[in-house]
C-alpha cells in the first residue's frame, strides 16, 4: 500500500531529522562552491534505464560526474566517442568508509534556485527540485563528519573531526579501480581503465570552540594499508580543538597561476566547440558554440539550463576578471533530417552597445527551436516535407542572458538554410548573412525587403546567399539575395563574414564554386575574374545606400575557403581564409625574401592566405599585398570540414581575423607541424613547438599578429593527446580592454588535448591572478572535444619597432622631392616586363594606380602627375618581376 509505505518513510525521515537537529555541526570557513548538488527525486536513471532511487545527490556541472549515496560516493568518468559505430566508454570509482556506523546524506546551504524535471519515466514531473551547495555525511565515525562540495577544481571533501574523535580511524575503501598509489607530490592517484581520480595532498587546520581556524604545525599524508584501503596520518591535535582535513580533486593552481593570460577548457563530458566570441567596452566576454553535454557549465536561472537535443547551441558571458556571469543552452529537440545535419549550432555572437543586447546566430534542425516574437520581424515556419536546417537570430539581455527575441530567418522553401555571419553597425543596426538553397527547387519565400526596388538600393530575388539588415527594434531595413543560380557542382555556397569601413560601406565575403553560367560578373575597377576550378572567394562592396559598388573573385587553380574580412584603421581591407591553389595571387611588399613580410609559394596541401586590398580612385579596390601563411602540412584559416562539431562543409566559423588598430590585424586558425614563420619571443605565452613538444602529427591552433604587413608575433597554441593525434583549432578571435586597462586578445576554438596519467599535454592553461573567482578548468573534461577560451594580454613583449613596408631595402629614387605638379620615378635595372605603380596617402589609402609595359633599355624613368593631389606626405610602390620597390615624397 503506497500510503503505508509513505507513512513508514515519513517516520524514518522524522527520526533522522530529530537526530540531525541534535547533531553538532561544524562547517569549515571560506568554502566557496562553483556549482551545486542536485537532490534526486526520481529523475536519475542508470545505464540500464531503471530509476536510481538510492542516489541522494548528484552533480551536473562538474567533472567527473559525482553521485552521493547514503553509504558511498561514486565518480563516473565518460568518454564520448565521435565514431558512430563504436560504443561510448564509462567507468565508475566508488569511495566508501570502513566503519560500523551508518549515515544518511543530507544537503547543506540550499539555494533559492531550483530545477523542474519533466521526463519520460516521470511524466507527472518533479517540480522545485532543490539545489544544495554542499552535502553532509554525518558521523561516518564517532564525532567525524564528511562534507562534500564542488569547487573551482571540481569535487572537494572535508573530514571534520570534532573533540573526542580519532582521525586515525578514517579508512577509505575504493572499488572499480585498477590501482591506487601515493604520488611523489603527496596526492592520491586512484587509477581506472579509462581515467584516474586524483585527490590532492591533504592539508589540515584546527578550529577552536569559537570556530576560529589556524594552520596545523604538521602535514597530514595519505597512507595505503596492506588491505588496499587508504588512511590519513595525522599529528597532535590541541585539546578542545577540532581538526579539519581537506582534500579533493587535484587542481592546477600554483604553476598555473599568472597575470599575463587566462586560458581554460570550457565544456564537459560531451563535445564542445567555441565558434564565435566578442568583447564589449567594459571587457565583458561573450561566446557561442555548441555542446552535446548534459552537464555543460550553464548558470541556473538563465533561459535554458538543460540540454534539449543531441546538440544544442550555447551562449555565455564572462565578466572581468574571468568570472562566469551567465551561460545558457539554446536549442530544440533534434529531428530526422536530410543532408546529414542535426542539432543547433551557434556560429557568431556580437554585443550591441546601442541597446545592451547580445545577438547570436546560427542554424538548427529542430522544428521546436525556441522562438519569441518581440517587435519587428518574426518568422517561425519550417519547410513542409524534408528539410535540413533553418537559420536563426536570437537576442539576449547582455546583463542577465534573458531572451528578448528569437526568430527563424531565411527561406522556408529551401531545405538548407543558415545564418552564418553577423555585424553590428555604428548605429546599432544588425547585419546578418547566410545561405538559403535547395538544388532543383525554384520555390522561394525569402523575405526580400523592400519588396520593390527603391531607386539605387540593390534588391535581388534569386541567389544562394543573402545579406539583410535590422534596426534595434528588430524591424527589417533591407534584405537581398546574392550570387545567382550558379553551377555550384554540389558544393554549398557560404557567406563567411561581414565588415564595415569608416565610411559606412559594407563588405561581404564568402566562397562558391565555379560560375559555369556566368551569373556573377565581377564589376568595378581592378575586379578579378574566376581563375581556376572548384570553390573561389567572392567579395562584394556596398555603398551607404546599399548599392553594389564593386565585386570580385579571389582565387587560383584549386579551392579557396573565405573566412574573415576586416577593415582596420588606415583604410582598405584584409581578407583571410584557406587556399589549396598553387597559383593563388600573391603580391610582395618590401624585401621579397623576408618571410615576416612575404610568402609566394604554397607549402603543403593547403595554406592560410592573407590578402590586403586598398581603395582606388574609381571606387574599386586593388590587391596591394597578398601572401601564403603556413607550412608543409594542412594550414587552415578556418576548418569547417574536419572539425568535430562541423562535419559538413556549409557552416562558416567565427571571426578568425580581427582588426587591432592602424594597419594591424590578428589571426587565429589551425596548423600542422613546421608552421612558418614563428617569431622568437620572450613572452611567457610563446610556444615554438607544435603540441608544446609532444606528438608532432597533431594540429595546433595559432595566434599571428601582423602590423604594417609584417608578422610581429606568432605562436602555436595547443597541447597533446595521449595515444593519438591532438586536434587544437582556433576558430574565433576578438580584442578588448580589461577592467585594469590592459589590452587583450580573446581566442576560442576546440581541443582534445589532455593530460592523463602523466601522458599528454594540456593546451596552455592559466588562472589569472589576483582574482580568485575566475572560471577555470585546467584539463580536458571528457568526450570528443572541449571548447577553450584564452585571454592573452599584449603589451611590450607583443610589440616591436616595426618598419613601415615603404621603408625597405628596395628603394625608389623620386625626383623632385618635394614636388608640385609631377614626380619622376627612376626605374631600377630590371629585365623587360610589366610594372604597376601605386600611390598611397599618409593614412595608407590607395589613391591611384598606373600600369604600363616598359623596357629598362628604352625607359629610364616614368612620370606621374600629382597636381590634383592635396598637400601632404605620399608613398609610392612599384611592383615588377616579383619584386616590390618603394619610396615617399612630399607634395607642396
Amino acid at each position: 500500500d503506497c500510503r503505508q509505505w509513505n507513512s513508514v518513510l515519513y517516520s524514518q525521515f522524522r527520526a533522522y531529522l530529530h537526530q540531525y537537529n541534535r547533531h553538532s555541526l561544524l562547517i569549515p570557513l571560506d568554502e566557496a562552491v562553483n556549482a551545486p548538488f542536485v537532490e534526486n527525486r526520481g529523475q536519475v536513471m542508470g545505464t540500464d534505464s531503471t530509476a536510481q532511487d538510492d542516489v541522494r545527490y548528484y552533480t551536473r556541472s562538474n567533472y567527473p560526474n559525482t553521485y552521493i549515496f547514503d553509504d558511498k560516493v561514486s565518480f563516473v568518468f565518460a568518454h564520448i566517442d565521435t565514431v558512430p559505430n563504436s560504443l561510448d566508454t564509462m567507468t565508475r570509482i566508488d569511495l566508501s568508509f570502513v566503519s560500523e556506523l551508518s549515515t544518511v546524506a543530507a544537503g547543506l546551504e540550499r539555494q533559492e534556485d531550483f530545477y523542474n524535471y519533466y521526463l519520460g519515466h516521470i511524466p507527472e514531473g518533479r517540480e522545485r527540485v532543490p539545489l544544495e551547495n554542499k552535502v553532509l555525511h554525518p558521523s561516518i565515525y564517532t564525532n567525524i563528519d564528511a562534507i562534500y562540495g564542488q569547487g573551482q577544481d571540481g569535487f572537494f571533501m572535508r573530514f571534520v573531526c570534532k573533540p573526542g574523535s580519532s582521525p586515525g580511524h578514517i579508512k577509505m575503501h575504493f572499488t572499480g579501480h585498477t590501482a591506487v598509489c601515493v604520488q611523489t607530490n603527496g596526492s592520491l592517484r586512484v587509477e581506472s581503465a579509462l581515467e584516474d581520480l586524483i585527490l590532492a595532498k591533504p592539508t589540515a587546520v584546527f578550529s577552536n570552540a569559537s570556530g576560529v581556524e589556524s594552520n596545523a604545525s604538521w602535514d597530514p599524508e595519505f597512507v595505503i594499508n596492506l588491505d588496499g584501503t587508504v588512511r590519513i596520518s595525522v599529528g597532535t591535535v590541541p585539546s578542545g580543538s577540532s581538526l579539519i582535513i581537506k582534500t579533493g580533486r587535484e587542481g592546477g593552481y600554483g604553476d598555473d597561476e599568472c597575470d599575463y593570460y587566462w586560458s581554460t577548457y570550457f565544456g564537459h563530458t560531451g563535445n564542445e566547440v567555441a565558434t564565435g566570441n566578442d568583447v564589449d567596452e567594459d571587457g565583458f566576454m561573450y561566446f557561442t558554440g555548441q555542446t552535446t553535454s548534459g552537464m555543460f557549465p550553464v548558470i541556473v536561472g538563465t533561459f535554458q539550463d538543460q540540454l534539449r537535443g543531441n546538440v544544442d547551441a550555447y551562449a555565455a558571458c564572462f565578466r572581468q576578471l574571468d568570472e562566469q556571469e551567465w551561460a545558457t543552452y539554446y536549442g530544440g529537440t533534434d529531428i530526422a533530417v536530410i543532408g546529414g545535419f542535426s542539432g543547433d549550432q551557434g556560429l557568431a555572437i556580437k554585443m550591441n552597445a546601442q541597446n545592451n543586447q547580445v545577438y547570436f546566430v546560427g542554424r538548427t534542425s529542430a522544428a521546436d527551436f525556441p522562438k519569441l516574437q518581440e517587435t519587428g520581424y518574426f518568422n517561425n515556419e519550417v519547410k513542409v516535407g524534408d528539410w535540413s536546417s533553418r537559420g536563426f537570430i536570437v537576442k539576449l539581455d547582455a546583463e542577465t542572458g534573458f531572451r528578448n527575441w528569437a526568430t527563424f530567418f531565411g527561406d522556408k522553401q529551401k531545405s538548407n538554410d543558415a545564418v552564418t555571419a553577423m555585424h553590428i553597425r555604428e548605429n546599432g543596426n544588425l547585419v546578418v548573412g547566410g545561405h538559403s538553397f535547395e538544388f532543383g527547387n525554384n520555390q522561394t519565400s525569402f523575405p526580400i525587403f523592400p519588396t520593390n526596388n527603391p531607386g539605387s538600393m540593390h534588391i535581388q530575388t534569386q541567389g544562394f546567399v543573402y545579406v539583410a539588415e535590422f534596426n534595434t527594434s528588430n524591424a527589417q531595413v533591407w534584405a537581398t539575395k546574392l550570387m545567382n543560380e550558379l553551377n555550384v557542382g554540389g558544393l554549398t555556397p557560404v557567406l563567411a563574414d561581414i565588415a564595415e569601413d569608416t565610411d559606412g560601406k559594407l563588405y561581404v565575403v564568402g566562397n562558391i564554386n565555379a560560375d559555369g553560367n556566368n551569373d556573377f560578373v565581377p564589376m568595378g575597377s581592378n575586379s578579378r575574374a574566376f581563375t581556376g576550378f572548384g570553390s573561389e572567394v567572392y567579395i562584394f562592396q556596398f555603398s551607404q545606400a546599399k548599392e553594389i559598388e564593386w565585386s570580385s573573385y579571389l582565387g587560383g587553380n584549386s579551392n579557396e575557403q573565405a573566412n574573415s574580412i576586416v577593415c582596420p584603421q588606415g583604410g582598405g581591407m584584409y581578407i583571410t581564409g584557406t587556399t589549396f591553389s598553387s597559383n593563388f595571387p600573391t603580391i610582395t611588399s618590401g624585401d621579397p625574401g623576408n618571410p615576416l613580410l612575404n610568402d609566394v609559394s604554397l607549402d603543403g596541401e593547403s595554406d592560410i592566405f592573407i590578402s590586403q586590398f586598398q581603395n582606388d580612385d574609381n571606387g574599386g579596390n586593388v590587391l596591394s599585398w597578398s601572401r601564403y601563411l603556413g607550412g608543409p602540412g594542412e594550414n587552415f584559416g578556418f576548418d569547417s570540414q574536419s572539425s568535430i562539431a562541423h562535419s559538413t562543409n556549409d557552416g562558416a566559423i567565427g571571426n578568425a581575423t580581427i582588426a587591432m588598430g592602424q594597419n594591424e590585424i590578428a589571426i587565429t586558425g589551425a596548423v600542422e607541424d613546421n608552421f612558418s614563420p614563428l617569431t622568437q619571443s620572450s613572452c611567457p605565452y610563446h610556444y615554438g613547438d607544435i603540441n608544446r613538444g609532444g606528438n608532432e602529427t597533431g594540429r595546433d591552433a595559432i595566434l599571428v599578429i601582423i602590423k604594417n604587413r609584417k608578422i610581429t608575433f606568432s605562436t602555436y597554441w595547443g597541447g597533446d593527446k595521449p595515444g593519438g593525434d591532438s586536434e587544437d583549432n582556433g576558430f574565433t578571435i576578438s580584442k578588448g580592454i580589461s577592467s585594469d586597462n590592459r589590452a587583450f586578445i580573446l581566442l576560442g576554438g576546440e581541443t582534445n588535448s589532455r593530460e592523463i596519467a602523466g601522458q599528454g599535454i594540456t593546451i596552455p592553461v592559466c588562472r589569472e591572478l589576483p582574482f580568485p573567482g575566475s572560471y577555470y578548468n585546467n584539463n580536458f573534461l571528457g568526450g570528443g572535444a572541449d571548447a577553450f577560451i584564452s585571454k592573452i594580454y599584449y603589451g611590450e613583449c607583443l610589440t616591436s619597432a616595426v618598419n613601415s613596408p615603404w621603408d625597405q631595402t628596395w628603394a625608389l629614387e623620386i625626383q623632385p622631392n618635394p614636388a608640385t605638379d609631377a614626380i619622376y620615378i627612376k626605374l631600377p635595372d630590371l629585365v623587360n616586363g610589366d610594372m604597376t605603380i601605386l600611390l598611397f596617402d599618409a593614412r595608407g589609402k590607395a589613391i591611384t594606380n598606373y600600369s604600363k609595359p616598359f623596357s629598362s633599355a628604352a625607359d629610364l624613368s616614368v612620370s606621374v602627375q600629382i597636381g590634383m593631389l592635396p598637400v601632404g606626405l605620399y608613398y609610392v610602390t612599384m611592383q615588377s618581376s616579383g619584386r616590390t620597390y618603394s619610396g615617399k615624397f612630399i607634395k607642396m
